[in-house]
Order: structure tokens, then sequence, then C-alpha cells
């Protein structure tokens, strides 16, 4: 009866919320709901599976956008606590997933969900900063929401990679084309497909690979 209330409170703060508001204009209180979910499941192991099964069709929907091979060696950035997204793509391909964040203690609690998942040889998680780190042996990176400042990373990020990698960034619109805030994205790489999430709060992931300036 406890877990199922639980589990009921865990939907609605996922699910309920970031359907019924606009997750452009209240970003903010979304992501601190987030935040504040990841803190307090992350102490609940039993309850981590239920939580990580939000994000799985958002994963799904972006294995399908891309050419993604089960060899494939997938970067993610901004993994965080509960590295949901990390772990989904380690159970639905065979692909190596390297998580990083630049954030110590998530990453340190980001180990203790993978190890309690059952995950340790399919998932590394790492303090590391992408933007000083070589990426050439990741043929997909994923980038989470809430990387700031956006713009900055993205351009830098931009330097840092090659014409046959391909980007999945997770950002805000309202429908199939890119927020306005997201414009700045044309001037380094090229569009190859946007999907909006319409139940995760518009949540959007947006598939890129580096243009080919010369």
């Amino acid at each position: 009866m406890i877990k199922q209330k639980a589990q009921a409170l865990i939907l609605f703060l996922l699910n309920d919320i970031s359907d019924k508001f606009d997750a452009i204009s209240l970003k903010s209180l979304v992501d601190f709901l987030f935040k504040i979910s990841e803190k307090i499941i992350i102490h609940f192991p039993k309850f981590l599976p239920f939580y990580i099964e939000y994000y799985a069709d958002i994963i799904e929907q972006e294995i399908s956008m891309i050419n993604m091979t089960d060899s494939a060696s997938i970067l993610h950035i901004g993994c965080g606590s509960i590295p949901a997204s990390s772990i989904l793509l380690a159970k639905k391909t065979q692909a190596k997933i390297l998580g990083i964040d630049l954030d110590f203690h998530a990453i340190k609690k980001a180990k203790i969900c993978i190890k309690n998942m059952g995950l340790t040889k399919r998932v590394v998680v790492k303090q590391m900063d992408a933007l000083k780190s070589d990426l050439s042996s990741h043929k997909i990176i994923l980038i989470s929401q809430g990387i700031i400042p956006k713009e900055i990373f993205m351009q830098k990020l931009a330097d840092n990679l090659s014409l046959d990698q391909i980007i999945v960034l997770r950002s805000f619109s309202q429908d199939k084309s890119l927020d306005p805030s997201d414009e700045f994205l044309k001037n380094s790489y090229n569009i190859l497909d946007i999907f909006c999430h319409k139940k995760h709060g518009s949540t959007t992931s947006i598939v890129l690979k580096k243009k080919n300036k010369v």
C-alpha cells in the first residue's frame, strides 16, 4: 500500500505536472521538481526502476531517430545523480555508455544508482568536463537539458567534434520546430531531426551534426 502511494506521488510529480504546465515558461519550476524527486528517490532503490521507466519513451524515440548500432559508443553529457537515460540506453541497446557530469556529488550518487540497477559492467560514470576532453571515440553524444550557458557550451562543443558524430540535444519546444532560443544552433550544426515529447512538458529531442564550414 505504501509503495503504491509512493508510486502515485512520483507519477504526479513527473507526469501530471510536466504535462499540464508550460515547461518553457515554467522551466525553473520543472527543473526544481525533478531535482527534488531525484534527491528523494536515490535513497529508495526499489523505486528507481519505476522512476527511470518514465523516460523510456523518450529514449525509444531518440533511438528511432538516429541510426544507432549496437556497437556504438554513446556519451551522455549531464547524466546527473540518477542517470536514467544512460541506464535505459544500456538496457535497450548493446552500446557502451559513458555518463559524465561536472558535479562530483552527482557522480558519486550515480555510481550507487548504477550499482543498485546491476549495470556496473554496462554503464560507466565519471566527473568530467566535455569541453576539455577527447570525445572522438563516441559516435553518439546525448546532451541533457540544463546545460548552461547552452549557447556558449554548444558553440565550444562544435570545435571539439568531428563531422560524423551525431548529437542528440534535449531542449524545449511547443512543436516540431526549433524554439527561438535554439536558433543559434544553425550557426554550427545541421539540424537533422526534431521531435517534441508532448507528455514530458514539451521536452524536445534535436538531432544534430557539426557543419562543414570549409
